[in-house]
C-alpha cells in the first residue's frame, strides 16, 4: 500500500513538472515569436536608405570590395559596414530574415553577461528578466527605428553588440573562474579575430571596450591575479583592432570635418579654462590632493591595524603562522593573502 502511494505521489509530481514545462515553453515561445515577428515586419516596412558611404546599390562582390576600400579611405572602417556591404549583394530579403535572429541574439548575450549562463526555458524564473531586456533593447536605445530596422544602422550599430557583450562576459569569467592555457591554434586565431572585431565595432563602442580592457588589467594587477592565455590573445586582437580603426585614412578624413574641428577647438578652450581655474584657485587642487591622500592613508591604516591585530593574536598564543616557514608572522600573513586572493 505504501509503495502504491509513493508511486502515485511521484507520478503526480512528474505530471505537474511536465505541465509546468509545457506552460514555460509556451510563454518563452510566444515571446520569441512575437519579438521575431515585430522586428521582421518593421524591417520590411522601413524604407530603404542609402548607406553612409555608397551612392549606389551593391550588386556584386567586386563592387562590395571596392565599397570597403572607399570606406576605409574616406570613413571609419566599422566591422558592421563591411558586413552590410556584402549583405547588400543579396538584397533586403536576407536582412529581413537575419535581423530578428541577430536582435534576439543580442538580448541573449545581454542575459548571459548578467548571469553567465543561458536562460532556462524549463521554468519561468528567468522570464521577467529576459522580458525586461527585450523592452530595453527595443525602446531604450538611441533612435530605435534607425538602429533596429534600417539595414545600415542595424548592421553597423546593433549586430556587433553581440561581440561586445560576449567580450564583457569573457572579462567576468576571467575574473571569477580560471581558464585553461592549453588551447589549440585555431582557437587562438579565433580569439585574436574576435578581439580585432571588437576593436573595430564603431567609433563609440570600440574606445569604450579598450578603456574597459585597460581598467580590467589595472584591477587584475592590483588584485595580483594571473591572466589566462585566452585573455592575452583577446587583448592583443582588440588592441590591433583599435589601432587599425583609428589609424585608418578614413578616420583622419573625418577628423578634418569642420564640425569636428569646431568641437576640438571648443574642447581645447574649455581645457585651458579648467587649467587656468586650477592655477588661479589653488585651494581646489589642494582639496583634491588632500582628499586623495586621506583616502589612501585610510586604506593603508586599515591594512596596518588589521595586520597588527592578527600578529598580536599569534603572539598571545605563541604560535607560528603555518605559511611563515618559521620566519616572521608578516611574511606568513602576506603569503596567506596571496593564496586566498582569488576568493
Amino acid at each position: 500500500m505504501k509503495n502504491i502511494q509513493e508511486k502515485t505521489i511521484k507520478n503526480n509530481i512528474s505530471n505537474t513538472t511536465q505541465n509546468t514545462n509545457i506552460n514555460s515553453y509556451f510563454f518563452w515561445g510566444l515571446l520569441g515569436v512575437l519579438y521575431f515577428a515585430f522586428v521582421m515586419i518593421f524591417s520590411f516596412l522601413y524604407p530603404e536608405g542609402k548607406d553612409e558611404i555608397l551612392t549606389y546599390k551593391v550588386k556584386t562582390f567586386p563592387i562590395a570590395w571596392k565599397a570597403i576600400k572607399l570606406m576605409y579611405a574616406n570613413q571609419s572602417p566599422r566591422i558592421g559596414q563591411f558586413l552590410a556591404n556584402y549583405i547588400g549583394i543579396y538584397g533586403k530579403s536576407l536582412f529581413i530574415f537575419l535581423n530578428p535572429i541577430m536582435h534576439l541574439s543580442i538580448v541573449i548575450s545581454m542575459f548571459y553577461f548578467i548571469h553567465l549562463r543561458l536562460p532556462n526555458l524549463k521554468t519561468l524564473k528567468d522570464f521577467p528578466t529576459f522580458l525586461l531586456l527585450v523592452v530595453m533593447a527595443t525602446f531604450m536605445t538611441g533612435k530605435p527605428d534607425n538602429t533596429m530596422f534600417w539595414i545600415g544602422g542595424s548592421i553597423t550599430y546593433s549586430w556587433p553588440m553581440i561581440l561586445y557583450f560576449c567580450f564583457l562576459s569573457f572579462l567576468r569569467k576571467e575574473l571569477k573562474f580560471s581558464h585553461t592555457n592549453n588551447i589549440s591554434l585555431f582557437y587562438s586565431i579565433m580569439l585574436i579575430i574576435w578581439g580585432f572585431c571588437v576593436g573595430t565595432i564603431n567609433e563609440n563602442t570600440s574606445p569604450m571596450a579598450f578603456c574597459i580592457l585597460i581598467a580590467f588589467i589595472l584591477w587584475m594587477l592590483y588584485s595580483k591575479k594571473r591572466f589566462s592565455k585566452q585573455f592575452y590573445l583577446l587583448a592583443l586582437g582588440l588592441t590591433i583592432g583599435v589601432i587599425f580603426f583609428f589609424a585608418s585614412p578614413g578616420m583622419y578624413a573625418r577628423a578634418q570635418t569642420p564640425q569636428l574641428q569646431k568641437f576640438v577647438e571648443l574642447l581645447k578652450k574649455n581645457y585651458d579654462s579648467f587649467i587656468n581655474y586650477l592655477t588661479t584657485h589653488q585651494y581646489v587642487l589642494d582639496i583634491l590632493i588632500k582628499v586623495g591622500s586621506c583616502y589612501y592613508s585610510m586604506i593603508r591604516s586599515f591594512d596596518y591595524r588589521f595586520n597588527n591585530l592578527i600578529i598580536k593574536r599569534y603572539k598571545e598564543t605563541r604560535r607560528k603562522h603555518p605559511l611563515s616557514n618559521g620566519g616572521r608572522i608578516n611574511a606568513g600573513i602576506k603569503a596567506e593573502r596571496e593564496k586566498i586572493d582569488f576568493l
